[in-house]
């Protein structure tokens, strides 16, 4: 089994342990997996960090709380990643400025079947930006018939949501985020749901050095169904003209 098990919000503070209990969230690891997949559908797999640092994600059977352990990774290298983590995490708290966005129930509305992710505008125009640039490079082109650029999608489904931040790179060609969900139970934009998305980059103070940790973590997403393309069901982005 990859990872172990562990107990990842076995222990927190009050305040976290209450915010927990008021969205049914009990506070032992099975009984936190099995209300956040039930609450958040299709969560499995995909890495959440609690308020010490530890990163961790719900197994593929959504009984319980499992914990990275970075395997195949040098004993060294996995712990001054982690450890450089907790310290970025205890010391200040992730809040409003590294949140890419946060995440909504099921909603039978959607033409997707998981939790939606809502991004926070600036993160919407950013991936606008990007296809905008990518357009105008010729590195991509509108599908024949459209010809009117395609308006923000602030919400889309886990999987879909999940990717585009992944895969969104700057200008130069450098990876930008790196989605991670936190549980932060703290007032901020949008309804007070407690799982965030957050920027894992932005909790590195060089997160160049762990470009290999950084690698190996996105391979185990993949190999644990988080990434994956055929669970994308909606577009990438919603053209001016839909409603």
């Amino acid at each position: 089994m990859e990872g172990g098990e562990g107990r990842l919000y076995g222990r927190g503070s009050n305040t976290q342990v209450k915010y927990l209990r008021r969205y049914g969230m009990a506070h032992s690891s099975t009984d936190v997996a099995a209300r956040l997949t039930e609450t958040y559908k299709g969560i499995e797999g995909f890495y959440i960090l609690n308020r010490t640092g530890q990163l961790g994600y719900v197994s593929s059977d959504g009984a319980r709380m499992n914990c990275e352990r970075l395997e195949g990774v040098a004993g060294d290298r996995a712990t001054l990643f982690f450890e450089q983590l907790a310290r970025s995490v205890t010391a200040s708290p992730p809040d409003t400025d590294k949140e890419l966005g946060y995440l909504l129930p099921v909603d039978d509305s959607h033409v997707w079947r998981t939790a939606t992710v809502v991004l926070h505008d600036h993160v919407a125009k950013a991936l606008k930006d990007a296809f905008d640039r990518d357009i105008a490079g010729g590195r991509m082109t509108l599908a024949e018939g459209d010809r009117k650029a395609p308006d923000i999608a602030a919400e889309r489904g886990l999987h879909r949501g999940f990717e585009d931040l992944m895969t969104h790179v700057g200008s130069f060609g450098v990876q930008v985020y790196f989605p991670v969900l936190y549980v932060r139970p703290v007032a901020g934009p949008g309804p007070a749901h407690p799982l965030r998305v957050i920027n894992l980059l932005s909790l590195m103070d060089d997160a160049g050095r762990f470009a290999d940790i950084l690698t190996k973590m996105r391979r185990n997403l993949a190999e644990r169904g988080a990434l994956d393309q055929s669970a994308r069901v909606e577009h990438r982005f919603k053209l001016q003209d839909e409603d």
